[in-house]
């Protein structure tokens, strides 16, 4: 624990303490230190041990006609790449780690106080979901890129990126709607012809995967399961957008050119409390996909709403409440303790010899 919470501490420090005007090499010293730590990890992250068998299970050479039918080809193509390549399966994790770590550079330095994104980023979408669910990390992170077209008006690229996120995650086709939105105001009717006209298309596209989810999700086929994490997050996800409902005009009227992506965010998070009434598993997916919106609202609002004499006070409050949440799944958590703790490094091993 105390690895994590060291790290995620000093991310934040940075993020209070470097001016958004000289944040470059901050920037570029933790993109670089992210994907050292998320790419060289050994047996770290629950879903490690999945991820490195189905890679010891890939033959070598690419098969092109097996691997487009598959229903993620994207990863199956860089997975069977590597293999081909002959790269030990680190290199899997380094190159997922290299995709992420774009999305958030570029996510981050599209906003206001990138590093302070950056350091909140850390303790749930680098940790919990980077360092474990590679595929939907990297499907997440293409949709913080596509935000950044969204955020740009570019439809097109927006959509683009969207999609080619989901080649590694299916579950990203369905934000394919908020394409239509960029560049435009968000109303309910907006909302509504951009889920009308572009549902179809996310269904069409997610129809291999229609059937699993149904039964995950809506069946419940393998039992009624819940996540208490699920619902934690939700919470955490959810704190900046019941200050978003009292503060929204001070946003508008300070970010103005980022107010239409932190509105339709808000709108989405509030429309996923049936799903959290409902089903917490499927939520825990959905889950990683807003909460780098979430942080972003946090900060913005913390810049937004500060009075001047409490501007560091308040800019502190995320960080803080982030790092209660790190401390809290740490003591609580039995995937932390058993998944995370200790930290354990391929890099590690070669220089002792191992």
């Amino acid at each position: 624990m105390i690895t994590y919470v060291g790290i995620f501490t000093g991310l934040a420090l940075l993020g209070l303490s470097i001016p958004d005007r000289r944040n470059l090499p901050t920037m570029i010293g933790i993109a670089l230190f992210l994907i050292w730590f998320m790419g060289t990890r050994y047996i770290v992250g629950c879903d490690f041990k999945a991820y490195y068998l189905r890679y010891v299970e890939i033959l070598p050479g690419l098969h092109f006609d097996e691997i487009f039918s598959r229903q993620e080809p994207g990863f199956e193509l860089l997975a069977s790449l590597l293999k081909t390549m002959g790269a030990h399966y680190m290199w899997l994790n380094i190159t997922t780690a290299i995709l992420m770590v774009i999305g958030y550079y570029v996510f981050a330095r599209a906003n206001r106080s990138p590093v302070m994104i950056m350091a909140l980023l850390f303790p749930v979408i680098v940790v919990q979901l980077g360092m474990s669910g590679i595929r939907q990390g990297v499907a997440t992170s293409a949709l913080m890129l596509a935000s950044v077209a969204f955020l740009k008006g570019n439809r097109l690229m927006t959509g683009l990126i969207i999609i080619l996120g989901a080649q590694f995650h299916s579950s990203a086709y369905v934000f394919l709607p908020i394409a239509f939105l960029a560049g435009r105001r968000i109303n309910a009717g907006r909302i509504i012809a951009g889920v009308l006209l572009l549902s179809p298309l996310a269904v069409y596209l997610l129809s291999d995967r229609l059937e699993v989810y149904s039964e995950r999700y809506v069946e419940q086929a393998y039992g009624e399961i819940t996540s208490r994490g699920a619902l934690i997050r939700y919470a955490l996800i959810m704190l900046p957008y019941l200050f978003f409902l009292r503060y929204y005009r001070d946003l508008r009227a300070a970010f103005p050119e980022a107010y239409n992506l932190l509105k339709l965010f808000a709108i989405i998070c509030f429309a996923l409390l049936p799903v959290a009434l409902y089903s917490s598993i499927a939520l825990h997916r959905i889950n990683f996909y807003v909460m780098p919106f979430s942080i972003l609202t946090f900060v913005y609002l913390s810049l937004a709403i500060a009075p001047r004499q409490q501007t560091l006070l308040i800019r502190a409050l995320p960080p803080l409440l982030y790092g209660l949440y790190q401390v809290f799944w740490f003591m609580t958590s039995s995937h932390a303790a058993e998944c995370y703790d200790p930290y354990r490094s391929f890099s590690f091993l070669m220089l002792s010899g191992a």
